[in-house]
């Protein structure tokens, strides 16, 4: 459940999921592991007359469910990542840093993503940096 949650820890998008009463415990504890104490809601019996939200970091939410489990559907809500803070790569970095991914068999699409949210750059970016070098490649051949 861990490695799942880690290919979206640099997501800026909010995540949404749905979860089993029996095991929001589990995926609120794997969750504050990968992804830190974020912002995060619970969502009880969407759209039924005793629906309620429980709106707080992911750490109160444990010690909440763990002293009182939940029954029923269960939607869960959790904030993006902060946008990254720190310097922004310099392209020779990046490129660095894809051509190693990829020759560690990671795809290219899973890398780019990775490696925005590192060096400060945007996905696309990358992915037309990685093409130039690709083209400088084959003109060098």
């Amino acid at each position: 459940m861990r490695a799942f949650f880690a290919q979206y820890a640099a997501l800026r998008a909010t995540l949404i999921c749905y979860e089993s009463p029996n095991r929001l415990v589990e995926t609120l504890r794997a969750l504050h592991e990968v992804l830190g104490d974020r912002r995060a809601a619970v969502a009880l019996e969407l759209t039924k007359l005793f629906e309620s939200f429980v709106r707080a970091p992911l750490s109160a939410l444990i010690a909440q469910f763990q002293a009182a489990p939940p029954r029923g559907e269960v939607t869960l809500v959790v904030e993006g990542a902060p946008e990254p803070q720190g310097v922004r790569w310099k392209a020779a970095q990046v490129r660095a840093a894809l051509r190693q991914q990829l020759a560690e068999g990671v795809k290219r699409s899973q890398a780019a993503k990775q490696i925005a949210a590192q060096a400060g750059w945007d996905r696309a970016e990358v992915y037309a940096l990685d093409e130039n070098a690709e083209d400088a490649d084959d003109d060098q051949a």
